[in-house]
């Protein structure tokens, strides 16, 4: 007998939302924990991803399948929280220029910070793109 998935199966597609679901929950966890010290001050971002984490949660332990457009609503989400994340690096860039280095390096620090959680948020957000879309095409 053939060990693939009858992936015809309903049970299994629901099955892989909510693998695709909990992988991209732990990939966002990571990020929180990772940047942890921006978040503490950045009360917007931080409730942002608190939101998403807590949706992305909640799908992986449904059992039902998930509309096509929520899901996409979850990436776009995950995407505008990259895109706010990249501004606050661009503002912290600008602080840093407008002082004429006279900044406490803080900034520069934060800016990296900022730009660096962008990416990784941006991943998350392709990476569950992606999975939907295989899951979609299997």
């Amino acid at each position: 007998m053939d060990p693939k998935l009858d992936l015809q199966d309903s049970s299994s597609k629901e099955t892989f939302f909510a693998h695709i679901f909990s992988a991209a929950f732990l990939q966002l966890d990571q990020i929180r924990h990772e940047h942890n010290s921006v978040l503490t001050s950045d009360r917007m971002m931080n409730q942002k991803l608190e939101y998403i984490a807590g949706v992305l949660k909640q799908l992986s332990a449904s059992d039902e399948a998930v509309p096509g457009s929520l899901a996409e609503l979850i990436a776009v989400q995950i995407s505008k929280t990259s895109r706010y994340a990249k501004d606050m690096a661009e503002e912290e860039q600008r602080i840093v220029a407008e002082s004429h280095n006279e900044a406490d390096g803080n900034e520069e620090e934060e800016a990296a910070e900022y730009f660096e959680m962008s990416d990784q948020l941006d991943y998350c957000a392709k990476t569950l793109r992606r999975n939907l879309y295989h899951l979609a095409h299997m």
